[in-house]
């Protein structure tokens, strides 16, 4: 079974855990959390990374899918987008609020065209860096990784929604506390 095929039968939960979560993490977030909960406001995921030249951290969040996102879905994303572009708590300082500097719609189906020109032109009016994945540019970074990794540890890892967040370094089992498993089990993710 193709990885595109074995992402689009996760249940969202599963997905945002399993696959989206340790991708986030090999692609270099070294901070993220699972944040959906019924007080998420538009965001599924929250993550970290440093500016390269302040070394400033840097938030972002993902709204996670796992059906097509098209006319029919639009007035739940935005509606959800515009949620997610407000100011939020910082999870680490309380008395300090946290403004995002991107958001990842992220889906293991398809985006329309007319969807993506309606997120950008509606959602992004007051927000301009709002990026589309779906499932087969989440294919591609899955495919990328795997490659990446395995050349640099000499390993002949073949994809297993099971195994993805082990082998991408880092497995995401709480989803109200995005605590990781395994060797760090019980550490909350920073």
């Amino acid at each position: 079974m193709s990885i595109k095929t074995q992402l689009q039968s996760l249940s969202e939960d599963d997905l945002r855990q399993k696959i989206i979560m340790p991708l986030l993490f090999a692609l270099g977030c070294g901070d993220v959390r699972d944040n959906c909960s019924p007080t998420e406001r538009g965001k599924d995921v929250i993550y970290v990374t440093r500016n390269h030249f302040l070394r400033e951290k840097v938030w972002g969040a993902v709204l996670v899918k796992k059906t097509d996102i098209g006319k029919a879905s639009l007035e739940n994303i935005n509606r959800q987008l515009v949620e997610a572009i407000n100011q939020f708590v910082d999870p680490d300082e309380p008395r300090n609020r946290v403004q995002l500097s991107e958001i990842i719609v992220m889906t293991s189906r398809t985006i329309t065209s007319e969807a993506a020109e309606y997120i950008h032109s509606q959602s992004g009016k007051n927000f301009q860096n709002i990026h589309l994945i779906n499932g087969d540019r989440m294919d591609f970074l899955v495919n990328k990784i795997i490659v990446e990794i395995n050349q640099k540890n000499g390993g002949q890892y073949t994809f297993n929604v099971e195994t993805f967040g082990d082998f991408c370094g880092r497995t995401f089992t709480n989803p109200q506390n995005a605590v990781s498993a395994g060797e760090n089990a019980g550490e909350v993710i920073t």
